[in-house]
Formats: C-alpha cells, structure tokens, sequence
C-alpha cells in the first residue's frame, strides 16, 4: 500500500519574489597559519592588512594567490601596506609569495611594506616570487622603496626574508629603506636588484642586520656612534659595473668590525669566485664581483630531468644529488602554482611510493591529470631550505590496462538478481565508461536470479573518453570476488571503442545463497472460525523463485473453532531449497509482525522453526471506530477503520461528501491495526460535515459498504476544548491550539467571503478565547530570504535557483523556481541545513512545469504546521553533486514580505491567523 502524506490548504494566492545579488570578495581565507588570507587582489592586501592591525592581531598570515600588479594613480598612502600593531603592540605579518609577482606602482614618496611596531616574515616557499616598487613620477617620487621602517624603533620590529627577488624603479633605487632605523633585518636568502640602505640612529639599541646568504647589488649601512663608516658592497650578475667601496674614520677600529656585524659567521665572501679574507678590506677596490654564501649551506649538485609518460599507468624514478643535505621533501604544484596534497595526487592517481622524502621519488601511477603540474623537491639542511628546479609532468593519453570492477562487488553471488550487475564500473585511471554488461548463458541472454553452478559468459562494451586511445595491446583485467580475471578482447574492437567478455561462474555463499527474509501471512484468530491449516498460497513464478518450502504448520492448542480472548501458538517450520540457506540474521514475519525464531539449521537447505503466540479476536464490525486531526501543510480529518475489518476484502477506500461534493480516499497509511485515511480541509470549510463511508471489494469483486460517519474539524475542536480532562494546566498548550485553529478558519471565511454569518469560531466563549494567542499583541515576522546561500563554480554549475514564494492553493507549499538548459539528470533537493544532510523533499525536473518567462517550478510541501518559521534550503542536484546556487526561505519570509505595516487588510488578518496558529502548534509539539 502506498504511504500517504497530508498538505495544508489555506486560500489561492502565488507570489514570486525578487533575486539580490551578493558581493564575491577576492580574498578567502581566516589568517592564521593552518588557513591564510589568500590573495588574488592587490587593493585586498592593504585593506586586510590595516584590519589586523585595528584588532591587535599578534600573528596574521598571507599568501598570494595570483600575480598582483596595480597601476592605477592611487596615492601611495592607499596602496602602502602597514606591517605592526597599534599603541606600541607588537605583531607578526606572514607573508608567502608563493612563486607569485607583485608590481605596484605609487605617485607619492612612500613604501609598498611599511614596518611600524611590528616584524615581517616573507618566504618564497614555491620559488619564483618577485617584488617591484615603481615611481608613479620618476621626478617626484626620491623614493620608492619596497620595505621601509617606521622611526618607532624598539623590540621586535624587524624584517626577515627567505627567498625571492626584490627591485625598487624610484630615483634612489631602494629594495630595504631603514632611515632613523633600530630593529633587526635578517635575510637568509634571496635576490635584491636594488639598494640595501640602513642608518642606525641609536648605539644603546644598536641595530642587527645579519646576512646568511643571497645575492645582493648595493649594500649601505651607516652609524651616529662615535664612528662613522660606509660600507658598499656590490654583489650582482646584473649588466652593472661592480664596485665594493669601504673607507672608515682613522681613529675608528678596521672596517671589518662592520663587516662582521653584519656577516654571519658561517658566510663565506667570494670576491670573483674566490673567498675574501676580511681583514684585508681595502677602500676603493673596484670592479669586483662578491658573493655570500654559508658553506655549510645545502647546494643541488644533480637536478632531477624531465620524463615523458609513454601511456596511462606507467611510473617513473625522479632523482636528485645534493651536499649538506639532511632531507628531501618532493612536491607537486598545479598550473596556478598552488601546492597539491599527496592524498589530493592519490585520490586522481592511485597508489603513490611513500618516497617522497628520500632522494629517489617513483611516481607508480601516472595520469593525465599530472599533465602540466611541475614536480620538484625542497632540500633542508643546517637551517637552510633550497629548491630544485620544477619538471613540468607530461603524460601521454594512452590506456595500456583496464581495470575494470562490477557494482555490488560483496554482492556478487549466485542469488542475486543479474539486473542488478548489469554495469561494469571501471576504476577512474582507466578514462572509460562502460556500457550495461550482458549475461549469457550457453550464449543465450540471461534474467532473473543468478543461477548457482552455473558458468555464465558476461560481455560488456568500453568507451574511451575523448581524446584517449588504446594501446595495441591493451588488456582488461575484471576484478570477481573469485580473483582477477582476464577479460578477452573481441572483434568490432578498435583505438577507441572495445568489447570484451569474460566467463564467470558466481560462487554461492557459505551457507548457500542467503534468504533475507521471509514474509507470509495467515488467517489470524477470529472468534468463532476455524483454525487455517496453510499459508497463503504462492504459485506461478512467485512459486518457482521462493528459495523455501514449508514443511509443517500447527496450531497449539488446535479446537474446531476459535474462542474469542483464547491464546493460540502458531509454529511454522521452513526448509530451504537446494543451495540457499537460513542465516542467524534472516528475518521472519507474519501478518507484518515479527515471529520468534525457536532454531535455524544452518547450510544449504538448512531448516528454520519459528513460532508465534497469538490471541483470538472478536469480529470487527465495518465501520469507523476513531478519528483526530492531522496538523501538516494541511488541516486533514484522519478517518480510522480497523485492519481486522476488512481482512477478508481487498482495495479498501473512502467515499467522503463534504457540500455535496464525493471524494474518494485510496490512499492510505497503516498504524497500531487501523487504516488510515486523511481528508483535506480548506481552512474555510473547518466548520462543513463531512461524511465518510468505507469500502471494500469481496473475492468476487462485489463492493461492501459499511457504516457511514460524519464529523468536521470544528466538532472535534469543541469537542476537545469542552472535554473536562483537558481543563488542567497540563494541557493549556493543547487549548491553545485548538482555539487558534478555528481563529485561523474564521480569518479564512473572511478573506475568501465563505459564510461569513457562520464563522467557525463564533461558539468560542469569551474564557474559551482566552486561551488562545492574544490577538491584540503585535506579530513580528523575520525574512531569511537568500538567493545565494552558497553557490558553486562555474565549472561545475548546470542550473540557477532563481526565485521563490508560496502557492496556497491546496496546501501551503513553497513554490521555488529555477532555469537549466538541460534538465537530464537534475532533480531539487530541499534541507533543513545548508550542508544538505537534513532532506526534508526531493522533487525530479519535468520539462512541463514551467511559467511563461522560461522558468521551471517545483512545489515544496514537506513542512508541518509548527514549520511556518523553519529556514529551508533549496538546491539543484545532479547525483551527489550540487550544481546550482542554493537558496534560503521559509513561510515567514514570504509573510514578512507580504504583509502591510498597518496589518488591517483581510490578507494581513488571514496571515496573522496562520502564523499565530503555526506558532501554537509548534510549542505544542515543543518545537
């Protein structure tokens, strides 16, 4: 019997409302180091930067997402990005090039990084950055340089690089500006094309600059002390002529002491490839090229070469040398240069080595998604950190092997339907789809059940996706949960087209072929008829597939006929056929209720007795016994007939006459023994009888009628509200309810004009109101209209959720429309919850239901009357995936919008009267 399931009605009305758009920021992210800003916006940088700085972040991360360049005639002050706290707070700013270019152009005498009470780490961690700070107006912009520092000076204030290249175009051609400087610069590597300028203003707090390594064209440091010393040094591969100057003071000590500062111990000095001896600094030694490097620095002596992957699933060795080196770590960037995760490589390619942290790295499975992805390695070593160069991974689209595996693999024994395998899933390196597979038994086309001891031959078809070919030799291994086969290419084959067929003999299971469960039933226990002696009877087909025979059936005790209250145990044993077999879990039922298994013997045609105790019943007369109200989307009379009334019939149904008009009730829904048939009522007509009468078909086809009964949603709303139990306290949310129910059916004959002389609710007492809502007091409605909850990229995007309202004609539904140029496969999934796990309905496209302006609709009516303020989600699906926007409403939405300020027009009344009763069924339920 088919489920059935009530919607509310209240009057006809449609509205469709508007679709706002919402702003996509460029920048993602949170800022902490697990989850960085990511920039793919320049102005974003600024912006995001002076936001940290206002909340006192200590530590805020950044990472470039795309090539920054910013050209236009903004002034300096609103591209400069402020590195520091606020009020003498120090903090952190985590910078990450990423490979990325940044080139920024200022029309006035300022810095693209200004440090101020604060300390900025930049790293290159996928090689390849550069930095450029340009003179808007080369003639009145001195300086420009690419990181300057504030004159605040103090603890922690500071700048440290590690890897890039830096170049300022100004008129003084500054990389690093530290005038009136005291604080820390450390660069570990890197590439500055321009100046390095320091001034040291303060010799309490002298500052620290230390150079591990790089390759730097002017170095400038100067000092108020009692000294005064310059020092140059010129270290560049840049067409310019090289000069390191260095003159002192006499009555200061050697310039070398400045040398040593700012050196690190471990730095090596190349003058023209050769190492320089400090103390013998002379000034004015020209045309000499200098280099620092630390010796104890890693350094590549082997980069690892390119490969070309001849076919789909062949592997490779990637090597690579290097001195100094305490460990390797091989990484994969995309085009974008975005890092890729290995478990992101695995679930596109398979199974990787777990070498990626050793010199030597085999890539086992190649795919043509590595096409264009740049393979390299970082080595490590003595608090260093280099990088190889990238291999741009190239695979050739060729599928050498198949690896093919049927659906339901567990499943896949004699016993199971062959419908159910009809398809061959090819595992995702294979690039191919397979088309439903064909089971053939002596070369004749199989149904039905898989056959036990039977070898069947099984043929199926693969198509190659575009632009892939086989091999020559391509073999195609299927996957049976009887091992590895080979599958047998056939003619009509070709470069990208094949059929293959493969013979398989399905294994049975254990203990035979598993009967799930058994479901029969019997003539139960009535009151003066006699005991059955059979099940009911199977034959035809249904007799020929069912895996068992019953063996015996007992009654205990077994009289001539039944006594009314008489407990009767009913034992039943099953034997199943040849090469199935009962198991501990198999499930036994009758009548729909579930029998006690007293011993199952196991194995291929194993026994199973099962028993139940069974009381003996009077015979039930054929008429309604009960009735309620159900409060869905609509206001139902639930009519009630006995199971047992009927038992002898079949096709029961409802004849129902409200004002003269019949409905006929087929559908119907199973509870406790009762059928149970719902009957809509408009909110207008809860005051109207209507009189219900049940029928059923005899074996002869012949109609029986039984008694008829009359009620309405009125009666049985006095009814409950006059009843003396329910007077107490315990039930105040129950009169509540039922006095805003024939409020809401009053609202409803005035809107509509139906009998307004004979309002529902005119037999209220003035104490019965009381109990309900107050409707003097004032209704709120809140909107959570969103057209664009969440949204999904264009890549992935088939369809548009574009607007929604309600439909109260038949019920109160949410009408949601939507426009797709292709509507194969799409169905609207509407959720309680934004991640789509609560699905409260799911509505296939059909291509009629669309308005005039080329939008499709469905109708939304999952919702109960406690719902009217319950936020859903609706979003187009294709399978698993969401292919459109996802848009947020609910009934209040459509409330707020609709209603006027004044709330004194009968709409406004009816959508009060809704509401109110929607709000007292909800903390009924205790929503």
């Amino acid at each position: 019997m088919k489920k059935f399931r009530t919607l509310l009605t209240i009057a006809c009305m449609a509205f469709v409302m508007m679709v706002t758009c919402v702003r996509v920021q460029a920048i993602s992210g949170k800022g902490t180091q697990s989850d960085p800003y990511v920039i793919t916006e320049y102005m974003e940088f600024p912006e995001y930067a002076a936001q940290a700085q206002n909340k006192n972040v200590k530590e805020v991360y950044f990472r470039l997402g795309a090539d920054l360049e910013c050209l236009e005639p903004y002034s300096g002050s609103k591209k400069m990005i402020s590195v520091g706290g606020i009020n003498g707070n120090y903090s952190t700013m985590y910078l990450d090039l990423a490979g990325h270019k940044m080139d920024v152009k200022i029309y006035e005498d300022a810095s693209l990084f200004f440090i101020d009470h604060g300390k900025l780490v930049v790293n290159d961690t996928v090689g390849g950055g550069y930095v450029e700070a340009r003179a808007g107006d080369y003639n009145n912009t001195p300086r420009m340089p690419v990181f300057a520092f504030g004159d605040a000076g103090g603890n922690g204030m500071g700048l440290e690089i590690n890897g890039g290249t830096y170049r300022s175009s100004s008129r003084q051609d500054q990389c690093i500006r530290a005038e009136n400087f005291n604080g820390s610069i450390t660069i570990y590597d890197g590439v500055f094309k321009s100046e390095i300028a320091v001034c040291n203003m303060d010799p309490q707090k002298p500052s620290k600059i230390t150079i591990h390594d790089g390759d730097i064209f002017d170095f400038y440091y100067s000092t108020w002390s009692n000294e005064d010393i310059t020092a140059r040094i010129r270290s560049t591969k840049e067409m310019y002529k090289t000069r390191w100057m260095a003159y002192a003071n006499p009555s200061t000590d050697h310039p070398e002491g400045i040398f040593k500062k700012i050196l690190d111990p471990n730095t090596t000095v190349y003058v023209n490839g050769k190492v320089m001896d400090l103390s013998k600094v002379e000034s004015g030694i020209a045309d000499n090229h200098v280099e620092f490097r630390d010796p104890t620095k890693p350094r590549i002596v082997s980069q690892p070469v390119s490969y070309v992957f001849p076919y789909v699933g062949s592997s490779h060795e990637f090597e690579i040398a290097a001195e100094n080196a305490e460990n390797y770590d091989w990484r994969l960037v995309d085009e974008n240069g975005i890092e890729l995760s290995w478990d992101e490589v695995a679930m596109k390619c398979g199974t990787w080595s777990e070498d990626y942290y050793s010199k030597k790295f085999t890539l086992k499975y190649a795919d043509t998604w590595l096409n264009g992805k740049r393979l390299y390695c970082v080595v490590r070593g003595n608090d260093y950190r280099i990088r190889s160069d990238y291999v741009t991974l190239q695979v050739e689209p060729v599928i050498k092997l198949i690896n093919a595996e049927p659906d339901n693999y567990a499943e896949l024994f004699a016993g199971g339907n062959i419908s159910d395998f009809r398809k061959i899933n090819l595992d995702c390196q294979s690039h191919a789809t397979a088309m439903p597979a064909n089971w053939f038994l002596y070369y004749e086309e199989q149904e039905g059940k898989i056959q036990p001891y039977e070898n069947y031959t099984i043929r199926f078809e693969v198509e190659l996706e575009e632009g892939y070919s086989f091999d020559s030799k391509v073999r195609c291994i299927v996957k049976t949960p009887k091992g590895d086969v080979v599958a047998t290419r056939l003619a009509g084959s070709n470069e990208t087209h094949a059929n293959y067929e493969f013979s398989y003999e399905p294994p049975l299971p254990e203990n035979g072929i598993k009967i799930e469960a058994v479901s029969r039933s019997v003539k139960e226990p009535v009151a003066g008829e006699a005991p059955a002696v059979e099940l009911d009877p199977l034959s035809g087909a249904e007799a020929a597939d069912c895996p068992y025979v019953v063996q015996s059936m007992t009654w205990n005790p077994s009289p001539e006929s039944f006594v009314e209250g008489g407990q009767y145990v009913l034992t039943i044993v099953y034997k199943a056929k040849d090469g199935y077999g009962f198991y501990d879990d198999t499930e036994f039922f009758m009548n729909g209720n579930k029998m006690i298994v007293d011993e199952i013997v196991k194995g291929s045609g194993g026994t199973a007795k099962v028993v139940s105790s069974i009381k003996a019943k009077a015979a039930v007369p054929f008429k309604i016994t009960k009735k309620s109200l159900t409060l869905y989307d609509t206001i139902s009379i639930d009519f009630k007939v006995p199971a047992e009334a009927v038992a002898a019939y079949h096709d029961p149904y409802l004849m129902v006459t409200q004002n003269g008009e019949e409905t006929k009730l087929t559908e119907y829904r199973e509870d406790g023994g009762l059928l149970i048939f719902s009957y809509r009522v408009a909110p207008h007509q809860m005051g109207d009888a209507a009189t219900a009468v049940p029928h059923a078909l005899n074996a002869d086809g012949r109609d029986v009628t039984g008694e008829p009964f009359t009620y309405s949603v009125a009666e049985y709303c006095y009814n409950m509200l006059n009843k003396e139990a329910y007077q107490t306290a315990a039930y105040a949310k129950l009169r509540r309810l039922l006095v805003d129910i024939l409020l809401y059916g009053d609202a409803a004959q005035n809107y509509t004009g139906y009998k307004t002389n004979e309002l529902v609710g005119a037999n209220l007492t003035a104490a019965q109101r009381a109990m309900g809502t107050d409707v003097s007091a004032q209704m709120t409605y809140q909107s959570v209209k969103e057209p664009n909850a969440a949204t999904v990229s264009d890549e992935v995007k088939r369809a548009s959720m574009e607007a929604a309202a309600l439909y109260l004609e038949a019920a109160v539904n949410i009408l949601f429309k939507y426009t797709a140029s292709d509507l194969t496969g799409l169905r609207v999934v509407v959720t309680g919850d934004l991640a789509g796990a609560d699905v409260l309905g799911e509505y296939a496209t059909d291509a009629s239901l669309i308005d005039t302006k080329g939008r499709y609709y469905v109708f939304f009516g999952g919702l109960n009357a406690g719902q009217m303020r319950k936020t859903v989600y609706a979003t187009v699906m294709k399978g698993n995936q969401k292919v459109s926007n996802t848009y947020r409403y609910s009934i209040e939405s459509y409330v707020a919008s609709m209603r006027t300020e004044e709330g004194t027009t009968p709409l406004d009344k009816l959508l009060d009267a809704m509401m109110r009763y929607g709000d007292s069924a909800a903390a009924y339920a205790g929503k």
